[in-house]
């Protein structure tokens, strides 16, 4: 049936002294264009269509269900679940073949998890990919029980978000995504709890912290109210560690028989606690093995520094960074690394 034309709405009533009356002509709405089938992903030879709302993806129920264990069990139901029998789930027919709408699912997810099945260079683990594609196939592999493809983005992602410090070191020189937005970190925190996997969590938590306290809160909309409450308070929590690279493992008390090294030690803690911004100092993690001694600015000579101290700040350091990787997931109220590794492998096994 043609859609309805609206008539005119008439604005105001005329008097005799009045104008003709001004006539509004409504445009009419016009039906929204059907999903057409697409281009990639249309097989001659599949034997089910998923619709979209925007396009209609010709596959195999064998694809499907060798991958989704929803799927599977929808094609198990009477009926087959896909051609309107007692399963009910039928949403028609495209030429003779069954069809069904994927309800509440973006286009965008479909296309990249049908692809993922489809094409293996779409998606492959440990390979830079796109945030699109990744939490694309997050959100499926989680609504439609994926246990592969949920398990690879786990292995994936535990490469750049780790439980132990020395893999965390390493996941500094590696690139997750092509040209990720600067909020990346907090659009990938918005799907992560669909992985059931928190010993990701702690070093996801820490790297939307370190973004200046404007940036968190405009893009807090991303994430739950949960998660900016672990943020911000985890954030203030870290302020303790970055004061103390400097205070305590400089050790400015500790007098040595070299008046030039206590002067110089005196003055970088001075330099690291009157940070030239209204941030925090530069954290543990984020220093390179020198730490302090390398700020920029800080006109540290080792000369100046004996020996003995210098191995001793080293040292001190090391023991910082081991000890604030250890609290990181106290610090954003989340159990130990050991037990949350622990509830990973357990589930694996079931």
């Amino acid at each position: 049936m043609a859609p309805r034309t609206k008539r005119a709405r008439i604005v105001d009533t005329p008097t005799d002294d009045d104008d003709p009356p001004v006539v509004e002509e409504l445009q009419e709405e016009k039906p929204k264009p059907k999903p057409q089938p697409h281009e990639t992903l249309w097989h001659d030879d599949g034997n089910i269509v998923l619709a979209t709302d925007a396009y209609l993806y010709r596959v195999h129920k064998s694809v499907l269900a060798k991958n989704s264990a929803v799927f599977r069990n929808m094609f198990m139901l009477p009926g087959d679940g896909t051609e309107g029998g007692a399963a009910g789930l039928g949403d028609g027919l495209w030429d003779g073949v069954p069809m069904v709408k994927m309800a509440g699912d973006d286009d965008v997810d479909v296309y990249n998890f049908l692809m993922a099945l489809y094409d293996r260079k779409h998606y492959q683990m440990y390979e830079t990919t796109t945030l699109q594609i990744l939490i694309s196939l997050i959100v499926m592999s989680a609504k439609y029980e994926c246990e592969d493809i949920r398990a690879e983005i786990v292995k994936h992602l535990k490469e750049h978000y780790p439980s132990k410090l020395e893999d965390f070191q390493k996941a500094k020189t590696r690139e997750l995504f092509h040209e990720p937005p600067e909020n990346h970190h907090f659009q990938l925190l918005s799907v992560a709890n669909k992985l059931y996997t928190p010993s990701l969590l702690p070093s996801l938590y820490y790297h939307c912290s370190l973004h200046d306290i404007h940036d968190i809160f405009s893009w807090s909309h991303l994430i739950t109210q949960n998660d900016l409450q672990r943020i911000i308070s985890g954030r203030e929590r870290m302020t303790k560690f970055a004061y103390e690279v400097g205070t305590d493992a400089l050790l400015p008390n500790t007098k040595c028989s070299n008046h030039a090294c206590y002067v110089k030690r005196a003055e970088l803690v001075i330099k690291n606690n009157n940070y030239a911004s209204f941030d925090r100092p530069m954290l543990p993690l984020e220093m390179s093995a020198s730490g302090v001694l390398s700020l920029p600015d800080s006109k540290a000579k080792h000369a100046e520094i004996c020996e003995s101290c210098l191995r001793n700040y080293r040292s001190s350091l090391k023991k910082l960074r081991e000890r604030f990787w250890k609290n990181l997931p106290a610090i954003f109220f989340m159990d130990k690394w050991d037990a949350m590794e622990t509830e990973l492998h357990t589930e694996a096994e079931d």
